[in-house]
């Protein structure tokens, strides 16, 4: 990502997407972007319930609380941070919708799935939205803290190195940044180099030194000031060493890229990153190591916009 003009925060008005709002407006009065709260009212599936009352009174009722809980938050955050605040409430299904207006969007905030299993929006909407959206996704696992100190980008590979190290260079350029790879035991060369001895304590010297200057070679690539970034490696599984290397640095948020499938149809996460997103105990940014490519525009059944920004009340 290049710019951070346009935040995109979609909503279910759980505590966790309440979490997503509020470090959405903090990041939005830092960066002096603009900031939408988005929420999306899905039509009653259920027979028996839509047998109740008729689907368009109790869509209108929906519709009416989430424009009063909009509106609520709105006049918050521009009397808290001073941010202009566009509120959209549509009618559809979350990920279509949810995808659609990513379309005009840097980043999207939710409220994330760690350590639940009731996610503020169904998994598979989740999960569909890292598959197929092209902007970095943050995923909010708690109140921790509104300022992120810390971030800890994750290494699978260069290119997904260099993109997660753009993204948390762009989105908290003052942040306090470590770039962490996982070298996998079992293989003798992780990364290419020479094997300069046969003696394991030089093979393994020889892999740590080979192994700091792949990293700050990412982190040169990526733009980025090698003395402002830590450069760590651990031997091991790599979603338990990049949790313990969270644990170690007090990392505020976790970076990782996911990348294109062979038939380019939508992104992969990869085994570790999924692990990562579960047991994560602080926020994940997950980011595209390449652009998507143009979609066909879902347009949602319905949408709502107030004429302007909410304001605060007198």
């Amino acid at each position: 990502m290049h710019t951070l003009d346009r935040i995109l925060v979609a909503t279910s008005f759980s505590d966790r997407s309440a979490d997503a709002v509020r470090k959405a407006a903090v990041l939005a009065a830092e960066r002096h972007a603009s900031l939408t709260l988005l929420h999306v009212v899905e039509p009653v599936k259920n027979r028996r319930v839509r047998g109740l009352v008729t689907q368009e009174m109790l869509l209108a009722a929906r519709v009416n609380d989430a424009k009063r809980e909009l509106a609520k938050l709105g006049g918050e955050i521009a009397a808290r941070q001073g941010v202009p605040v566009e509120l959209c409430v549509e009618v559809g299904d979350k990920f279509r919708a949810i995808l659609a207006a990513c379309k005009e969007a840097d980043v999207l905030f939710v409220g994330g799935t760690a350590g639940r299993s009731v996610a503020p929006f169904s998994r598979p909407a989740a999960e569909r939205l890292l598959e197929h959206c092209d902007i970095p996704i943050l995923l909010v696992n708690g109140p921790q803290c509104l300022h992120y100190a810390r971030a800890l980008v994750v290494v699978r590979d260069a290119a997904g190195g260099v993109g997660a190290l753009k993204a948390a260079g762009s989105l908290w350029p003052a942040a306090e940044k470590v770039v962490f790879y996982a070298v996998n035991a079992r293989k003798q060369a992780p990364m290419q180099g020479p094997a300069a001895s046969t003696s394991a304590d030089s093979v393994q010297s020889s892999r740590s030194a080979h192994a700091v200057g792949y990293l700050r070679g990412l982190v040169r690539r990526a733009g980025l000031r090698v003395h402002d970034v830590s450069c760590r490696f651990r031997f091991g599984d790599a979603c338990k060493a990049a949790l313990a290397m969270q644990s170690e640095v007090h990392a505020d948020v976790m970076v990782q890229t996911r990348r294109r499938s062979p038939s380019n149809a939508a992104f992969v996460l990869g085994k570790s990153a999924s692990r990562l997103l579960a047991t994560a105990p602080c926020d994940v940014l997950i980011t595209a190591v390449t652009a998507a490519q143009p979609e066909r525009p879902v347009q949602p059944r319905r949408r709502w916009r107030p004429e302007r920004s909410a304001e605060p009340a007198a």
